[in-house]
């Protein structure tokens, strides 16, 4: 079966279980991407936290759910790295004719600045934006208390 055949094939009951990244799947509704790596997302255990203890298995499971499929969440992943380049990038004018391989969540961000367009014409996607930003603003403080803690106890 050809790699990106398998959502279809899961969907229509052709084969049990696949697992990919979800942004491979941001055609089908931007909504998906959002349950992997987010550019300038939460880092691994954020993602967990809002997946298992605010609503965002809840809205994963509607996602998915509308393609016929029961989503569980694979490997941890953390924010999306902005990439290694030959030049250092300081504006955003400095991305202007570079050629460059990023995911379609990531791309979109560098081809619009940050623009969330294709999340505005998703009801699914706008619901699961607001449940993504409003748990990683309250997870923000969380973040830097514990990383402060980190270090003070490294450097003990």
């Amino acid at each position: 079966m050809p790699p990106f055949a398998c959502f279809d094939a899961a969907s229509q009951g052709t084969i049990e279980a696949f697992m990919a990244a979800p942004f491979y799947w941001a055609a089908r509704d931007p909504a998906i991407q959002w349950f992997h790596t987010v550019p300038f997302g939460m880092n691994p255990e954020g993602m967990a936290a809002w997946l298992y203890q605010a609503d965002g298995l809840k809205l994963m499971e509607e996602a998915y759910g509308a393609f016929n499929l029961v989503p569980r969440p694979g490997m941890a992943q953390g924010p999306q790295m902005a990439g290694w380049f030959r030049k250092k990038i300081t504006t955003i004018g400095d991305y202007k004719g570079l050629r460059m391989r990023v995911g379609p969540f990531g791309g979109k961000v560098y081809v619009k600045a940050g623009s969330r367009e294709e999340s505005e014409k998703s009801p699914m996607a706008r619901k699961v934006h607001a449940s993504f930003t409003r748990f990683q603003a309250q997870l923000a403080g969380w973040a830097r208390i514990s990383e402060g803690a980190y270090h003070q106890l490294v450097a003990l």
